[in-house]
């Protein structure tokens, strides 16, 4: 059973804004560019297991702030075909997020291991989002597991534009001014052992968040925000794999039977505000990334995410040069005939 947790602590303005709740305009997936089977293929199987994935994930406005948890699975796609990294770049420029939480990210920190056995550096996952990130920092953290083919292990890396703040657990810079301490942590688990992982939430709860009479809300698949407080006692879910829904009876070692989706818990106080949360339908890993707006007042929206495509940008460099040959030759001519009056 492979279980990491993280622990991550949002610092936010203290004036709640009318952050919108609706309105926003549709934002498809992205369509992978290495021949993946089409999506559309497989929705009416998925809406089978997954009724409530909405492939149309709302675009980020201004006052919003997005946490999303992705699955790297390490080398693996959900199609066994190789290496997922590109998918896993393609999610993230469209989920536009704040906060990333990546699950299954091999150590040592300066390694990723691919199915050719190259290595690259794990910030490549995110790094090629190019300047979504105003800062880049990364924290392994929880319990780690051997895998039983590559033989190495696997922790959590998060990514965000705010910028980190080390005290004695992860801290998130405050926007516009540190108020009211908002806390959050995600959780990757995977087989039958609902009443372990039960357990074990409840313990890391009553350490962490208990003491401090904070009350917990649980934003799971379902999409609903079920309120935690004192003692936890979390439902029984079904879970059911990517790989079930899409009809693999036997599933690779990439992935397992009975799980779904990475969770997003959130510890928070009243002021906090929740605009929604989401499972996003992506085919780029054998967990569903599991979203988490909340309002933030004063949070920019992520407007720099997606790049001019690269016949775009040679067609405006063509432009400019030709712009630049046309006056130069204008001027040329223009010199040259007040230099010769005949």
């Amino acid at each position: 059973m492979m279980q990491h947790q993280l622990l991550l602590v949002l610092l936010l303005a203290s004036a709640l804004s009318d952050c919108p709740t609706r309105g926003f305009p549709p934002l498809l997936p992205p369509k992978y560019s290495d021949g993946a089977p089409s999506r559309t293929t497989y929705h009416k199987r998925l809406q089978k297991y997954f009724p409530h994935v909405n492939p149309r994930i709302p675009r980020m406005g201004r006052d919003v702030v997005r946490v999303v948890t992705h699955n790297a699975n390490y080398q693996r796609d959900l199609w066994k075909t190789g290496d997922n990294r590109k998918r896993i770049k393609a999610d993230l420029e469209v989920l536009q997020a704040s906060v990333v939480v990546l699950r299954e990210v091999p150590k040592p920190a300066e390694a990723y291991l691919s199915k050719t056995g190259d290595v690259e550096s794990r910030n490549e996952i995110v790094k090629p989002t190019g300047p979504l990130w105003d800062v880049l920092k990364a924290l392994e953290y929880g319990d780690f597991h051997f895998g039983s083919c590559m033989k190495a292990s696997f922790g959590t890396l998060i990514a965000s534009r705010i910028p980190f703040k080390h005290v004695d657990f992860m801290k998130l810079d405050a926007i516009h001014g540190i108020t009211f301490v908002s806390l959050l942590f995600g959780r990757h688990h995977v087989g039958l052992f609902d009443a372990k992982i039960a357990n074990d939430i409840h313990d890391l709860i009553v350490r962490s968040y208990i003491k401090e009479k904070i009350k917990l809300y649980k934003l799971d698949y379902y999409i609903v925000a079920a309120e935690m407080p004192g003692k936890v006692r979390l439902p029984i879910i079904p879970f059911r794999s990517a790989f079930d829904a899409l009809g693999w009876p036997h599933p690779a070692f990439t992935s397992w039977r009975d799980m779904e989706s990475d969770h997003i818990f959130v510890a928070k106080n009243a002021e906090v505000h929740l605009l929604g949360a989401y499972l996003y339908l992506s085919f780029a890993s054998d967990h569903l990334p599991v979203l988490a707006d909340f309002c933030v007042p004063g949070a920019e929206p992520v407007t720099h995410f997606h790049r001019f495509p690269k016949g775009t940008l040679l067609l405006g460099i063509f432009a400019v040069l030709f712009l630049t040959l046309i006056t130069g030759f204008g001027m040329y001519y223009w010199i040259r005939s007040k230099l010769d009056p005949l």
